[in-house]
């Protein structure tokens, strides 16, 4: 996980966020995907931050994982978010 990446909400997706877990839907398919509460707030730190920083501070102060761990899930979760087209990268 790069702290130099930058994303955006996927211009094919529309979500709501419901007491506090995210339900997204990838328009051209129909599907829905509904995140947890720590991958909303990933997702919601993606789409208006363009990055991870906000959410894994957030993460880190309130629940007791390790930062190598939670980087690889973060980073886990963006390659998973990314390949399903529900996030893009922007590139420079």
């Amino acid at each position: 996980m790069s702290p130099s990446r930058r994303y955006r909400a996927a211009e094919s997706i529309a979500y709501e966020v419901l007491d506090g877990e995210a339900v997204v839907l990838h328009l051209p398919t129909g599907t829905y995907y509904k995140l947890n509460e720590v991958a909303t707030r990933a997702f919601e730190a993606l789409v208006t931050a363009g990055t991870l920083d906000p959410a894994r501070t957030g993460i880190l102060d309130e629940f007791e994982v390790g930062e190598e761990s939670l980087d690889a899930d973060l980073s886990e979760l963006v390659d998973d978010l990314v390949g399903r087209g529900l996030v893009a990268e922007i590139r420079p």
